[in-house]
């Protein structure tokens, strides 16, 4: 496990006080890591977290320039991300900016675990992120799920319970049609 920091734009502000350890796996399937920079938001009931960049370097808390990370296939990864009391988690917002079919990122699970309340969220993933695979997004929403769901859903797709990753089923003509949608959209 591999720990590391997140950053706004701007830093932490003054009324961001509360310590969230996210916990990030990545799926193992191939190709499933990204060097592309990767963004947090959280929704809570009394309050959200903007978008912040998840990164780590090792024995630095703030780096002078913003380092390349790697969220390498079957790595877990902990980061520290300061903000408000949001209350209960209600949802988080994973993206990246990754553009090339070599930044795409599958997520397998986050955990994200508030230090004052000592509670913790998780939220089973186990989706692409990339303009290449399945849907072509580069940016999700999840939602928490209880500890008998996860235990549940967590053996589903891996790859020793011999079942099939969600997406794995995808058509043939998804990927032409991504990549036909980023043609459109850059005209």
């Amino acid at each position: 496990m591999v720990s590391g920091n997140s950053r706004s734009g701007k830093g932490p502000s003054k009324e961001a006080k509360d310590l969230y350890k996210v916990k990030v796996k990545t799926g193992d399937k191939r190709n499933a890591g990204t060097h592309a920079k990767v963004f947090l938001m959280v929704k809570g009931s009394k309050g959200k977290i903007s978008k912040q960049r998840l990164f780590g370097v090792s024995g630095l808390d703030e780096p002078t320039e913003t380092p390349t990370f790697h969220f390498r296939p079957g790595s877990c990864h902990t980061f520290n991300v300061y903000g408000v009391d949001v209350g209960e988690i209600k949802s988080i917002s994973l993206e990246h900016d990754g553009l090339l079919e070599k930044q795409a990122w599958f997520v397998a699970e986050v955990s994200i675990t508030s230090v004052a309340k000592g509670k913790s969220w998780h939220f089973v993933c186990h989706k692409w992120l990339s303009l290449f695979h399945t849907d072509c997004q580069r940016e999700r929403t999840f939602y928490p799920v209880t500890s008998s769901d996860r235990q549940r859903l967590s053996g589903t797709y891996t790859k020793a319970a011999g079942g099939p990753y969600p997406g794995a089923h995808a058509l043939p003509f998804a990927r032409s049609w991504c990549l036909t949608a980023m043609a459109s959209q850059v005209k």
